[in-house]
């Protein structure tokens, strides 16, 4: 909903110019690996449907350019964040970024006002954790619905809240 954020070639760009393994390994010192999916391969009905954004500096660039952003119109945003393991993502983040132009501002906070910020739909970006289960209905109607008391994204779709509805009533895998 915000700002540059809004744009969808922004969010693809965003995700060609992370290396998900460096932020897996600054994150966790090595003990996890990274995944394209909200939910578990162990989770109940879960399909290998996402979208894969290969780490790819110059598909990064070019979508920015096409969105507006460059050498002379620059990127910056800000994003908050608390907590060490999340600091250490945003920060191999942050230079990723940076190799292609793009400045993250970091706000690091304490834990109660992170979550303050993010109900109230007052960060420009933030970098959360979620600890799936094999239970998918905690995962999606949380983050992605109308209903989520973590839907920080403020992410809002009639067709997915009906989906994620059905899905929680349905025995049928498919």
């Amino acid at each position: 909903q915000k700002a540059p954020f809004d744009n969808k070639l922004v969010r693809q760009a965003m995700n060609y110019v992370v290396n998900k393994s460096d932020v897996v390994i600054a994150a966790t010192e090595g003990v996890a690996s990274p995944f394209d999916s909200y939910i578990s391969s162990a989770a109940i009905g879960y399909y290998d449907t996402a979208v894969k954004y290969e780490y790819n500096l110059e598909k990064a660039k070019e979508l920015l350019n096409e969105a507006g952003y460059n050498e002379s119109n620059p990127l910056t945003f800000t994003a908050i964040l608390s907590g060490d393991a999340r600091s250490k993502s945003a920060t191999v983040i942050q230079a990723a970024l940076k190799s292609i132009g793009v400045e993250m501002k970091i706000e690091s906070m304490e834990s109660s006002t992170f979550y303050e910020k993010c109900g109230a739909g007052e960060q420009q970006a933030y970098f959360g954790g979620w600890v799936a289960n094999a239970e998918p209905d905690n995962t999606y109607r949380a983050l992605w619905t109308n209903e989520g008391g973590n839907n920080y994204s403020h992410y809002n779709n009639e067709t997915v809240n009906e989906l994620v509805n059905v899905a929680a009533t349905s025995i049928d895998k498919a």
